[in-house]
């Protein structure tokens, strides 16, 4: 029992430099974050909720935070889905196409910049699209330049959450379907009541992801439309970049502090519906 407690004791300094690290560059940062937002930068004063006020009636900020709501809701729940129709249907095909688990991967590795070339390629006034198919929209300076976002997303983050679904779905026990089926149960009912319960968890890692994804979209947008884009893909990191720039660092920490408060109220409610017991 002494030499338990300790290798215990032995392990947990182990842990002392991540908490040192933690410290100086997440909870010491964040802390003067929250002491800036209630002060002017340049005088130390206390000022209250004044850069608050600012921040939120500021239009760019306004405009950023619309785009960037909208984006999330329409691209993270077709990510979902579009992520496990293809999970089941490779779950089906596994020994055909089980190798091939590497290649959906590729659009994860490749660098932003590279990808945005191709995009531009691919999507402007002048590009291939439009030659195909004898259209003449700019998809990268219109309303469609969301459409074009969406899409890019999708693309780049469908096969990781292919993975995520496909290991969920291989690791639910076969002989639950294999009752089903001799009950008689077809296959939507095998999919409502078999393999979604039991992919709970996995769920709620895939949405997680992409939640925390579409906040990383910038480096796209920047490389595919440049650091002015059109209004419908103007998201929160254009705000940052641009206040960054102009060295708004009242306006950084209200934004830093209210960027963290909306993940966490996103994330707890997702928690609490995919981790809750008796969810079916």
């Amino acid at each position: 029992m002494a030499n338990y407690m300790q290798i215990n004791r032995r392990i947990h300094y182990f842990i002392v430099p991540s908490l040192i690290g933690l410290l100086t560059f997440y909870v010491i940062p964040f802390i003067q974050i929250i002491y800036q937002v209630f002060t002017r930068f340049a005088t130390k004063k206390f000022i209250g909720f004044d850069n608050l006020v600012m921040v939120v009636k500021n239009k760019s900020f306004q405009l950023a935070i619309k785009n960037t709501a909208l984006f999330m809701v329409l691209a993270i729940p077709l990510l979902i889905i579009s992520a496990l129709m293809f999970a089941r249907l490779l779950n089906q095909f596994h020994d055909k196409w089980g190798h091939l688990k590497v290649i959906y991967m590729i659009p994860l590795v490749i660098p932003a910049v590279s990808l945005g070339f191709f995009w531009q390629i691919l999507f402007s006034k002048y590009g291939m699209l439009n030659m195909i198919t004898s259209l003449s929209i700019d998809w990268l300076n219109s309303s469609a330049s969301l459409v074009v976002l969406v899409f890019i997303f999708i693309w780049k983050n469908l096969g990781y959450m292919t993975i995520l679904f496909l290991a969920g779905i291989q690791n639910i026990p076969y002989v639950y379907i294999e009752a089903a089926q001799v009950d008689g149960a077809d296959d939507k009912l095998i999919f409502s009541s078999i393999i979604l319960p039991n992919l709970r968890k996995t769920c709620f890692v895939v949405v997680l992801f992409s939640l925390l994804n579409s906040f990383k979209i910038y480096r796209d947008i920047y490389a595919i439309f440049g650091d002015y884009p059109n209004r419908s893909v103007y998201m929160l990191q254009h705000v940052f970049n641009n206040w960054f720039r102009d060295f708004g660092i009242d306006k950084l920490s209200v934004g830093s502090l209210l960027y963290v408060i909306s993940i966490i109220i996103i994330i707890y409610p997702i928690n609490y519906l995919f981790n809750r017991e008796g969810l079916v």
